[in-house]
């Protein structure tokens, strides 16, 4: 991010995930956790499946992800 390189959802770790706004341990923990049980979430839209996540930080990261 701070090289402004867009992200991909597929491809952050936990600390990646938890330098986005909003995103703490415990949320980034939860992404993760999704990711490896119901496989990748190939666009950031589909981050609303995760419980805690829906369109108004959707909408937030939105301006940081490949599109």
């Amino acid at each position: 991010m701070a090289l402004g390189f867009p992200l991909h959802p597929d491809r952050m770790s936990l600390d990646d995930w938890q330098a986005l706004p909003g995103i703490g341990p415990r949320l980034a923990e939860r992404i993760e956790k999704d990711r490896q049980l119901n496989g990748d979430f190939v666009q950031v839209e589909h981050l609303r499946r995760v419980k805690g996540i829906g369109e108004g930080r959707v909408s937030l990261w939105r301006k940081f992800f490949y599109r």
